[in-house]
């Protein structure tokens, strides 16, 4: 009663705060099981800063943690009815202001959204979309299986599915958006809808890559694989092979022909001089031929061996450094491109102002992507699926980035300009080559990047008619906090 009472009190000296602060009343006031935190609650501080990136940290009305779909339902109406701006967060990893949380608004916080279930007889999973993927693989070890997911054990469910979410598992069986059997969602009326390839099939392909601009998932039913003992780990090699390695990452991007248990993850740390090369393979094979690319060059550290998936992807936590920023760009692998990257990682001034800021770090990434990979997200569209809404181009292809980490919010300008600066000019030299690809992988990119627009015109088109289909009175597409929105018509 004091939080209500302290809540009026809020509104009536904050007159244009009305919509969300009146909607933050009506949650205290409906649900009365400790899920709405105002910033009067001691835990208020401590669930807004459960986003990875400080550079998210905003201070909503309120967080609102609903705890069943039904609860969900009636806080839809409530926002609804109060027109009232709101956020959704799965597990916060998108390094992006404003990308689930903004000042001013009701974030809801979908961390209570954790229960599992696995059908062994249909090999499928039901999960929760609160969950992180440490929580799914660990359950689904028990069983010998895994899924198509995330590849960092801290990361949420949602936001990964719903960005598309590429796997270790990808080269064999498409993208984790690909591996979705069924969609449990939240409209913006209030209603429930489940989207599969029988039901709601618009909104089903809508979902696989389109966000969450439709409705709010709150569970994901994922198709299993009998996987968990696998081969692979993380090498650290030298920054004086930098040139060779970089022919054998081209040499293994263009290969015409590639072994699709393997998968390969490419970080060049540039202000630490340190090659980092991930390397995976979906059988317990010991150095599998599939990388034998990379055999000449001796590693500083291996942690390759047989284990099990999970155990692998425990290697590599998210990085302690408090301010993030992505940069994503696709492009046709060439060794001319590549060698303007390397120059630029070498001599961009850009680079010096990113290492003179506190714990200044950028990384050049690339996600080798083949034209398989592609493929197998089209099969899901075969014999009557849907497929996704990506609009990819069936080609080898690389996901490249431009990770920045740093540590000092006095910093947030210099390291952002510097690395915006580099991105343009790679953006610049793979359109020059005649490398560039639209194509923008939303797990990886910013909020100044159009990742809707780059699926294509015939993409978008469709995501409109179902967000119109779904949503008629533009609740998501005008309240809802978020950095990737479908363009205007």
């Amino acid at each position: 009663m004091d939080m209500l009472k302290s809540m009026t009190g809020f509104m009536a000296a904050n007159q244009s705060l009305v919509p969300a602060t009146s909607a933050c009343l009506r949650l205290g006031e409906t649900f009365t099981n400790n899920a709405t935190f105002t910033p009067q609650h001691d835990m208020y501080k401590d669930l807004v800063r459960i986003s990875w990136s400080e550079t998210t940290w905003k201070e909503p009305a309120c967080v609102f943690m609903p705890r069943t779909a039904n609860e969900v339902q009636d806080a839809m109406s409530i926002l609804a009815e109060e027109d009232a701006s709101f956020g959704v967060r799965s597990g916060g990893h998108m390094p992006i202001a404003g990308a689930a949380m903004a000042d001013n608004e009701v974030l809801i916080d979908m961390s209570r959204f954790t229960d599992i279930e696995y059908n062994s007889e249909h090999n499928k999973v039901v999960i929760g979309t609160g969950l992180r993927w440490q929580n799914v693989y660990d359950y689904l070890d028990q069983y010998g299986v895994t899924v198509v997911g995330g590849r960092v054990l801290d990361v949420g469910v949602g936001g990964l599915i719903l960005g598309c979410g590429l796997s270790y598992l990808s080269e064999s069986y498409g993208l984790a958006c690909d591996n979705v059997v069924n969609f449990g969602v939240v409209l913006a009326d209030g209603s429930t809808v489940n989207a599969n390839e029988y039901s709601h099939r618009d909104l089903f392909w809508a979902l696989k890559g389109g966000s969450n601009n439709f409705g709010i998932v709150t569970s994901f039913t994922l198709r299993t694989y009998p996987i968990q003992k696998v081969w692979g780990g993380t090498r650290v090699i030298g920054w004086d092979r930098v040139d060779d390695f970089l022919d054998a990452m081209i040499a293994y991007e263009t290969a015409p022909e590639r072994d699709e248990l393997a998968s390969v993850n490419i970080n060049l740390a540039a202000t630490n001089d340190t090659i980092i090369l991930t390397l995976v393979y979906l059988q317990p094979v010991e150095n599998p031929a599939a990388f034998s690319v990379f055999d000449g060059f001796e590693p500083i550290m291996d942690t390759t061996g047989i284990k099990t998936l999970t155990e692998l992807m425990s290697e590599f936590p998210t990085p302690p450094i408090p301010r993030i920023r992505f940069h994503a760009l696709t492009v046709k692998p060439t060794k001319e491109l590549t060698a303007a990257i390397k120059d630029l990682m070498l001599h961009s001034p850009h680079m010096q102002t990113i290492r003179a800021a506190t714990a200044g770090t950028c990384v050049f990434s690339w996600q080798p992507i083949s034209a398989h990979l592609v493929e197998a997200g089209r099969r899901s569209g075969a014999d009557g699926g849907v497929g996704n809404a990506l609009g990819l181009d069936t080609v080898a292809q690389s996901w490249f980035h431009i990770d920045l980490l740093w540590w000092k919010a006095e910093d947030d300008a210099a390291v952002t300009a510097a690395a915006d600066a580099m991105y343009a000019e790679v953006e610049a030299a793979a359109r020059a080559q005649g490398s560039y690809m639209p194509y923008i992988f939303m797990n990886d990119a910013n909020e100044g990047q159009d990742v809707l627009a780059s699926y294509g015109e015939e993409s978008v088109r469709r995501m409109r008619e179902v967000q119109g289909h779904y949503d008629p009175h533009g609740v998501f597409g005008r309240k809802l906090a978020g950095a990737f929105k479908l363009p205007p018509a």
